[in-house]
């Protein structure tokens, strides 16, 4: 599950005694995607049924799964401006979640990932005065921007004998 302090202590950690901006962002990207696939929850409602007769359907109906692959790529963007910084900051983010895959990962199914290419827009402002509320404050709005998305493309594959596919219902 996604936790907001979570994720600051683990932005925090990565990028403490940093002393290149690029390195600083880099180690930030780096741990945004890890923290974000080793704890985001996703449920699923499944539908399937066997594809030959009797065309049984499935009695499983919900499946659990994560996002398997996120890479975030930040880079200093050189802006003059600190809403133009989290500005850039925010597209290189939702830049990296938009080629972020999906997929079902309970034991027994077999699915393909689908990419987060629908996420909609991040937007981050940030006013604190210590590091410790700015890396909070950017948390919370990466968590409440995740898990405000219901992703669209389903995950098509097998569960046992059964033909289907999962829509996702919500990330946690």
């Amino acid at each position: 599950m996604l936790i907001a302090a979570g994720l600051a202590s683990a932005m925090k950690a990565a990028t403490e005694g940093a002393v290149e901006p690029a390195s600083a962002l880099t180690a930030l990207g780096n741990a945004i995607a890890d923290y974000v696939k080793d704890n985001a929850e996703i449920l699923f409602s499944w539908t399937a049924a066997m594809v030959n007769p009797p065309f049984t359907p499935d009695p499983t109906v919900i499946a659990n799964g994560e996002i398997v692959d996120l890479t975030i790529v930040l880079t200093p963007s050189m802006a003059t401006t600190q809403p133009a910084a989290l500005s850039a900051l925010a597209g290189e983010i939702q830049a990296g979640f938009m080629t972020g895959m999906y997929n079902i990962t309970d034991s027994g199914f077999a699915t393909s990932p689908a990419v987060m290419a629908d996420i909609p827009p991040l937007t981050i402002s940030i006013m604190a005065s210590d590091r410790d509320s700015a890396y909070l404050q950017l948390a919370n709005q990466i968590i409440d921007w995740i898990t405000a998305y219901v992703p669209a493309t389903p995950c098509a594959g097998t569960h046992g004998n059964y033909t289907g596919s999962g829509s996702a219902t919500t990330i946690q």
